[in-house]
């Protein structure tokens, strides 16, 4: 039976490179071909990010006996049939016989982020996609991996670990193994000389990796009692924990923020300056309680588009706004409910999203499921008119959430929370049991969404989520004695957003807002504003607080190496503030659904 195991091997760290050996085994005798592929996605990360493009200097041989390749006379030939697909020639090995090869690369590790890959003299950090090929007949096998580098003493992964005898302490020839494909996949990799923190939560050992943190006992002591908190909170939830184990890989930069989900692990990268202020503390711990709630939420729970990774193409579905919006609302559940911040904090963090899909024009051009659909050309490659003409689908699908939410609320004794584990239980539990196909379509969330808030949605899927109407959120926050307020301000703005963008420090402007005074006059990215109505520009709010509606302006700027005049009238645009408040009178009733919906236990 065909068989394929891996070996990876750093010999020299800071030259980032990372040799991948690919040992095929039992091919059958009469097969003519073999075609190797390398994924051009990773799940989660919804971006064809080309992984081929850092593959170098690839071989395949014969193997001599005891599977090792005896010379260069033994080299098989293969020819690149399409970017991330090899072709391997077998017509010449005798027929006689099983076949068993070895195809070998080069992967150059240089890019810091938690779904790419990076070598340097203090760790490694190997993610699945952007390493290991495959044959596509052959996902389901079970696989495993040897790595051979020196000078680490750990390995963090979820990955089950084979750990051979060595008499060279200082050497990691290390064994791991998964039962498939796309486990391998979704089980990043990290070596380092970091212990780890080993929490046992329920039962569930759970490693945490905190690589480039200088850790103190007391810093220590809060992440033992919080992270345990946040776990406990999340698993109460659906009653029920997926993992036998569970590792986070964390890494503390200069510069950089994310998190990827994975079916028993999660990668996050954090800047390590940040990590020492209280808002950056929490900061980092809502971004763990975020990537733990995917155990549920997209990693089992997930649309029937996301159970089967086509790695060569992209994998489309219009329900991120379900996936990540509703687990970016379920951050603040987790935190609030493990006691983790006030329920005033909780508010003002559901305020901020209003306020951001409020005064974003974007809103008003992208519909959420659209938003979802497009990811894989948009979302992932902002530019300087995203703020226009594109919603985030994490946002307003938060947003969203929050409004189904009030609405459960409102019409049973239940909340989103029971609509989670109720969805877990339907759509993955039960079908995985019978053996039937697991996820969820749009008409069927829209199904249990509609039993839940007892009403029928089509409206508000019609013009909230497939459409672009605006949300009269004090149709639903009244519901449970809450008021949104917007009063605008005296003080005018131009609307745009300024930034050294290079060695000349000078500030350059990077975002036009749509519809604003800035929109109007003509000015765009790139432009350097000199002077306005005359003076040199050196405090444009101090201006602008001064100005009144169709005000004359004159704006001097500086436009690829050109003087230029811009003149009109200053349109009407405000900054403004919001404010959520409660109302002056409500009833026992309805103050117990805010208690319940603020989560006060």
């Amino acid at each position: 039976m065909l068989s394929i195991h891996y070996k990876i091997s750093v010999k020299v760290p800071h030259s980032h490179y990372a040799r991948v050996e690919m040992y095929i085994s039992n091919i059958y005798a009469k097969k003519e071909f073999l075609e190797i592929k390398m994924p051009v996605w990773t799940p989660g990360s919804y971006l064809v990010r080309e992984y081929t493009k850092n593959v170098e200097s690839v071989e395949v041989f014969e193997l001599g006996e005891n599977n090792e390749n005896n010379n260069a006379k033994n080299a098989i030939p293969f020819q690149k049939t399409r970017k991330n697909i090899w072709k391997i020639d077998l017509k010449n090995l005798p027929k006689n016989e099983e076949k068993n090869i070895v195809f070998v690369y080069d992967v150059y590790c240089f890019e810091h982020s938690v779904r790419t890959n990076w070598i340097d003299k203090d760790h490694i950090f190997i993610n699945g996609a952007s390493t290991f090929m495959y044959l596509e007949e052959y996902r389901d096998l079970p696989f495993e991996i040897e790595i051979d580098t020196p000078d680490f003493q750990y390995i963090h992964t979820a990955l089950e670990k084979i750990v051979p005898k060595s008499a060279n302490t200082k050497q990691i020839t290390k064994k791991l193994s998964a039962k498939n494909y796309d486990e391998l996949v979704d089980s990043p990799i990290e070596i380092n000389n970091t212990a780890p923190l080993v929490l046992e939560i329920n039962n569930i050992p759970h490693s945490f990796c905190f690589f480039g943190l200088d850790m103190t006992e007391e810093l220590e002591a809060r992440f033992r009692h919080d992270l345990e908190k946040v776990v406990q909170s999340a698993t109460n939830i659906f009653g029920t924990n997926p993992c036998t184990h569970y590792t986070t890989i964390s890494h503390f930069v200069h510069k950089g923020y994310g998190g990827l989900e994975h079916l028993f692990s999660t990668a996050l990268i954090f800047e390590r300056d940040n990590i020492r202020t209280e808002d950056g503390y929490l900061k980092f711990v809502t971004l763990f309680a975020h990537e733990y709630f995917h155990l549920w939420n997209v990693k089992r729970l997930c649309p029937q588009a996301l159970t089967n990774f086509d790695y060569d193409n992209e994998n489309y579905t219009e329900l991120l706004w379900q996936v990540e919006g509703f687990t970016t609302y379920f951050q603040d559940i987790i935190m609030r409910k493990a006691g983790l911040i006030t329920a005033e904090k909780f508010r003002n963090i559901q305020l901020e999203r209003i306020k951001n899909i409020t005064k974003n024009f974007g809103t008003k051009i992208q519909s959420l499921s659209e938003s979802s659909w497009d990811t894989w050309i948009k979302f992932y490659r902002p530019n300087e008119n995203t703020e226009n003409a594109n919603v985030s689908y994490y946002v307003k699908g938060a947003v969203i959430a929050l409004m189904l939410d009030i609405l459960i609320i409102e019409n049973s004794d239940k909340s989103m929370e029971d609509l989670l584990k109720h969805l877990y239980e339907i759509f993955y539990l039960n079908p995985l049991e019978n053996k039937q196909k697991i996820g969820f379509m749009t008409n069927s969330l829209k199904k249990e969404l509609e039993i839940f808030t007892n009403q029928n949605l089509d409206e508000f899927f019609k013009k909230y989520i497939d459409g672009t109407d605006e949300i009269p959120f004090n149709d639903f926050l009244e519901k449970i004695g809450l008021k949104l307020e917007i009063v605008n301000t005296e003080k005018m703005i131009l609307g745009i957003t300024q930034q050294v963008l290079d060695a000349s420090n000078d500030k350059k402007v990077t975002v036009v807002r749509r519809e604003s005074p800035a929109y109007h006059l003509g000015l765009q990215v790139g432009d350097q504003l000199i002077a306005v109505n005359g003076n040199v520009e050196n405090n444009l709010s101090e201006f602008l607080e001064n100005q009144q509606p169709n005000s004359p302006i004159e704006i001097a700027i500086l436009r690829d190496g050109r003087l230029i005049t811009l003149k009109g009238n200053l349109v009407a645009s405000y900054e403004s503030e919001y404010k959520l408040e409660e109302l002056p009178e409500i009833s026992e009733k309805t103050k117990e659904k805010l208690e319940k919906w603020e989560r006060n236990v």
